[in-house]
């Protein structure tokens, strides 16, 4: 073999190298998007799932549906979240629904929306584990529907925030609006 056909060959192993590489790269981005977006559909889902359970409570510990009451009559937003029992009653390990994160079927915790501000849960699902969900509830006016409001009101927004460390490359947050 001469020299000329030994850097020929040299030429090609590196040419074959860079095409292996490429191709392997584009398999590795193809198979990252195709996971984030199974992540986004899933976790979505189980915020939307929580979300849904959430805006099913009654609006508010002190609302009574017998007479119309004032604003100033509700949760001051200082006190928004669960009492310390309540707390107490939350599973500790992930489960594969959002639905069973609370133990039991006890009307005495997380028995209103504003019970569920601060909580957390991991979810599993079938195909990722994982998901970190988080719960945000804070009064809002019907002017200002993203902007916390200082004082009580006849509006609570929940925000619920999902996340994963490795398939979420930002956070997603689902949001609804509770009544009066």
């Amino acid at each position: 073999m001469s020299s000329g056909q030994t850097m020929l060959s040299a030429a090609f192993f590196v040419l074959v190298t860079v095409a292996v590489l490429n191709a392997n790269r584009m398999m590795i981005d193809s198979a990252s998007s195709y996971y984030e977006l199974v992540a986004v559909e899933q976790g979505t889902g189980a915020a939307g799932a929580l979300l849904q359970e959430i805006l099913t409570k009654k609006f508010d510990s002190q609302a009574d549906y017998s007479h119309y009451q004032m604003p100033w009559e509700f949760d001051s937003p200082a006190s928004l979240g669960p009492g310390a029992a309540a707390k107490a009653y939350i599973n500790p390990w992930p489960d594969v629904s959002p639905f069973k994160s609370i133990k039991g079927i006890n009307g005495n915790f997380y028995d209103d929306v504003d019970d569920y501000n601060g909580y957390e849960r991991t979810v599993n699902t079938s195909d990722i584990k994982g998901y970190h969900l988080k719960v945000s509830v804070y009064y809002v006016t019907k002017g200002a529907p993203n902007t916390p409001y200082w004082t009580e009101s006849y509006f609570k927004r929940v925000d619920v925030t999902i996340d994963h460390p490795v398939y979420l490359t930002r956070k997603i947050t689902v949001s609804g609006m509770a009544s009066y």
